[in-house]
């Protein structure tokens, strides 16, 4: 994963960042996420971002720190929590920290959807 700085702009025009996203913590960034039902990036050629890839951009604005992000990582209820620390993780950590990071989830059944277009989505594990 990547934003590059077209899409960071299409994010930031978007409804749900403008009204959930701007001036949000981290606390308030995990309340926001109990109420997701899917992951996604964006919809129609990166015209229309999903609200998980709002809420990640301010994940990464934030620029959390190691204990938060291994705090994500251990929430047993909430996947979407350990989905921003592991994308995270992905876009910021070397190739080893991801290794480290990521040897946990190699056989995870936790399940979550992704969003893959306006009503299309796939169910599939954390892995």
């Amino acid at each position: 994963i990547n934003l590059d700085k077209n899409q960071i702009a299409v994010i930031k025009k978007a409804r749900f960042w403008m009204i959930h996203c701007v001036g949000l913590n981290l606390s308030e960034l995990i309340d926001i996420t109990h109420q997701f039902k899917n992951i996604g990036g964006f919809i129609s050629n990166n015209e229309h971002p999903c609200d998980f890839i709002c809420v990640f951009l301010r994940f990464i604005e934030l620029s959390p720190s190691i204990k938060i992000i291994k705090y994500f990582l251990l929430n047993k209820h909430n996947v979407f929590i350990k989905v921003l620390a592991l994308l995270y993780i992905r876009l910021i950590f070397t190739k080893k920290n991801i290794l480290n990071f990521y040897k946990p989830f190699d056989n995870s059944k936790q399940k979550i959807m992704i969003k893959l277009g306006r009503n299309t989505f796939l169910s599939t594990t954390l892995k």
